[in-house]
């Protein structure tokens, strides 16, 4: 009998990278979100750092655009705040610390964006 757990998949890098690749082309994603799944594939050290690396020269990987979708999503679809949206990236593991004037006129633009009616 089969417990509800399911075995670890231990990948090598280029299969790695091949589905890192369309696991960020499905919907943005945090560098913390695709570093768990490297791991949970078993991508370690240099080799889990190698596809990071390749995923942000490929432009599978942007945090700026990760925020920006996650603050439209949250705000327009369920209606989340400024502070609520800012600590759900804070969970993502978005350094909000680095960028603060950034995310704010990101969220001006997002909230004040005139309806297309």
């Amino acid at each position: 009998m089969k417990s509800g757990k399911q075995e670890a998949v231990l990948l090598d890098k280029k299969q790695a990278l091949v589905k890192a690749e369309s696991f960020c082309v499905y919907q943005e994603r945090s560098q913390k979100e695709v570093r768990y799944k490297l791991v949970e594939w078993g991508m370690r050290g240099d080799e889990l750092e190698e596809i990071i690396s390749e995923l942000i020269l490929n432009n599978f990987l942007n945090e700026e655009r990760f925020a920006k979708s996650y603050a439209s999503g949250k705000f327009n679809i369920k209606h989340w705040g400024r502070v609520k949206i800012k600590q759900g990236l804070k969970l993502k593991g978005y350094p909000i610390k680095f960028c603060k004037r950034q995310f704010i006129a990101s969220m001006m633009m997002i909230i004040y964006k005139p309806s297309k009616n």
